[in-house]
């Protein structure tokens, strides 16, 4: 057991030095997935939890739904028949990797993706910002709103906004802000069928008291205000259309 934890911690401190944005799991179900009703000899899961077997965490995996579509999406184009679940269980083998190597079943996707990647352009930016200089970070509405299965990336994205708050103090008189929109109009959702962005749409509209989500160019209007108004600093704007209000 000695030489597999000297082997995984191996691997472990390979993977965090190369801090990647994005994790690609290939796993067998072992069956608990599908409980043999459905077989296919791929699958790609657009949403998965896993089931917690065999010692490991049970909970929601943190999976980019629209890229996961697109993949699916680009395999069917190219003729390889690949089965898709917008609902996957897991098991430990998907479980085992990512509390292994990563700590955690949702660490990986937003806190290497989100977080850091930001955190590591502020470091490499220091060195040749200017005295009055500015950097405006991303967070989103879930930073301070309530949504299923959205529990890692709201602690990713308050992680981001208490960052800004704290660098604004330690890097004055350069300014820290951050943007936290809510679901806006972009390329982002267009992996999804006409039908199902349709309908994705109209339901986080009805929860906004605007009544729809917002365009790309509203949300840079933000970033804009940010950079341009010199007495901002440590400060998070909302581009939700009201939507921690409602």
């Amino acid at each position: 057991m000695a030489e597999i934890d000297a082997q995984i911690e191996a691997v472990r401190d390979r993977v965090r030095a190369f801090a990647p944005e994005l994790v690609v799991l290939f796993a067998p179900d072992h069956f608990n997935g599908f409980f043999y009703d459905l077989m296919p000899p791929f699958c790609i899961g657009t949403a998965a939890s896993a089931i917690g077997d065999f010692g490991t965490v049970a909970g929601e995996l943190s999976v980019p739904t629209a890229l996961a579509s697109a993949c699916a999406a680009s395999l069917l184009e190219q003729g390889i028949d690949v089965a898709v679940s917008h609902r996957m269980r897991v098991d430990h083998g998907f479980a085992n990797p990512l509390q292994d190597i990563f700590g955690g079943l949702a660490e990986v996707a937003y806190c290497n993706g989100k977080f850091f990647s930001q955190y590591r352009v502020v470091k490499a930016a220091l060195p040749h910002l200017a005295s009055g200089g500015t950097i405006t970070l991303t967070s989103g509405v879930a930073s301070r709103g309530t949504m299923a299965n959205h529990s890692a990336i709201s602690a990713v994205n308050a992680a981001i906004e208490a960052c800004v708050r704290q660098l604004a103090k330690e890097l004055a008189p350069r300014r820290l802000n951050a943007v936290a929109p809510g679901v806006t109009a972009t390329t982002t959702y267009d992996a999804m069928t006409p039908a199902a962005k349709e309908d994705f749409v109209k339901k986080i509209a009805a929860k906004v008291p605007l009544q729809r989500i917002a365009s790309a160019e509203e949300v840079a209007l933000a970033y804009i205000f940010a950079m341009k108004s010199g007495y901002v600093s440590g400060s998070v704007i909302d581009v939700s259309g009201g939507q921690l209000v409602a």
